[in-house]
Formats: structure tokens, sequence, C-alpha cells
């Protein structure tokens, strides 16, 4: 300061404005930018990170009100006398008045999977179409819910529910023991409600919460920089 005050004395007064006025700008400038750097930015980055968190709770919150609807529609058909009846001796009637695609999709679902006590398939059926095409169960959902897989029943209060990402997918499931209308036993299998988390479906969600969902897997390596770090910061904040 004591350097800039001799330069000053030494300058004429035209020269003294002007060199006056540039200190002053650059200063300025400098308060700015610390301003910029260490008082807005921070907080523009903390009010960002809230309104992710504030936003991935409304998604999850959808989610899980899909996820609601899939459960008790599932219990309506898993404690069933005709379902319990059907796990026993399929029939192509009960096929026709109850797993039509327009009955599934009406269950708030878009696939179904009933299996019996040893974990065979009895009946799957899936809702989504591809150029007007019906297509199958996907065969990583069959072998999840099949066979000797953790989320079939193992008795009559065994069941599972939650949300699965597969090679096909991500969808929500609800799997119950097929039970009597009464909910007694012995179970006679298992059945399963799965509504596929695919383009549509985050259309209908976002139209419903008014966001942009996107769904990522937290460990994909192709990850963006930009999605990872959010993720990161999700990870850190919650």
């Amino acid at each position: 300061m004591l350097m800039l005050w001799y330069i000053l004395c030494a300058m004429k007064p035209r020269f003294r404005v002007l060199f006056s006025v540039v200190v002053l700008l650059m200063f300025a400038f400098l308060m700015i930018y610390i301003a910029s750097a260490f008082i807005v930015r921070p907080k523009l980055e903390s009010l960002e990170n809230t309104n992710i968190q504030q936003n991935t709770t409304r998604s999850i919150y959808a989610m899980k009100a899909e996820g609601n609807i899939v459960s008790a529609n599932t219990l309506s058909y898993s404690d069933w006398d005709d379902t319990y009846q059907f796990a026993q001796k399929p029939s192509q009637t009960y096929i026709n008045a109850n797993l039509t695609d327009t009955n599934i999709q009406s269950l708030g679902a878009s696939m179904v999977i009933v299996t019996n006590t040893q974990g065979q398939i009895v009946y799957s059926g899936n809702t989504l179409q591809k150029n007007n095409l019906d297509l199958a169960v996907p065969t990583d959902v069959l072998s999840d819910f099949s066979g000797h897989s953790m989320f079939l029943a193992k008795g009559v209060s065994s069941s599972h529910h939650g949300l699965l990402s597969l090679k096909s997918g991500i969808i929500i499931f609800q799997s119950n023991p097929i039970l009597t209308s009464l909910g007694t036993g012995p179970y006679q299998g298992t059945f399963t409600l799965a509504l596929a988390l695919n383009e549509a479906e985050l259309t209908k969600l976002n139209n419903q919460t008014a966001l942009s969902m996107q769904l990522y897997n937290a460990s994909d390596t192709g990850l963006s920089q930009d999605i990872a770090s959010k993720i990161s910061n999700l990870k850190v904040n919650t």
C-alpha cells in the first residue's frame, strides 16, 4: 500500500485518477471472484444437491406408491380359492377369466408368474409388446421367480417385495404364497406380479410428479462423470 502511495504522489493528476480507477476495478473484480468462489458457488452447489435429494425423494415415493398397488393386488389374487385350485390344476378357463393383458394391467402390473410348490412355472404372462407383438416374460425374470429362487414362497407367511435390477430391466415385484380365500394353507405355490420400470412407466411417473426421472445403476462403471458425481453426493448426504 505504501508503494502505491508513492506511485500516486509521483504521478500527474490526470494519470493519478486513471490509475486509481484501474486499481479500484481490479480490487472489485478480486472481491467478486472471492465471493463467487467461496460464497456463491458453494451455496449454489448446496441448493442443487438439496434439490436433487428432494426430487429423488419424490421419485422414490412415486415408485413406492406403484409398488403398494402391485402388493395389494397380488394379495387379492394369491389369497383366492380360484388361484389355489389353478396352482394345483391349471386351466385355460382361469387364464381367460383372470390373466388377460387387460386384467394384468388393471392390477398395476406388466408381468405375472404363477409357480407350484416345486418352483415349476404353471403360468407366465407379459403385457409388454414390441412392434405390436406380444413379448414373453424375460428369461432372467423367470429364473428369479422359479426353481429354488429366494423370492418364492417357502410357507404360508413367506412373501417378498422389492425393486429388482436385472439385465432385461428394473422391476417392482411382489410375490406371495398361494393360499385359500381365508388366507389359510397349506400353500400351493407362489403368485408374483411385477411392474417393469420401462420408458412408458417412467413417462407416466414423470407426468404424475412433474419430474424428469431416469433410472441408473449406481454400480455401473459406464456412467458419465456428472451422473456419477450426483449419485456420490446422494450417498454422502442420505
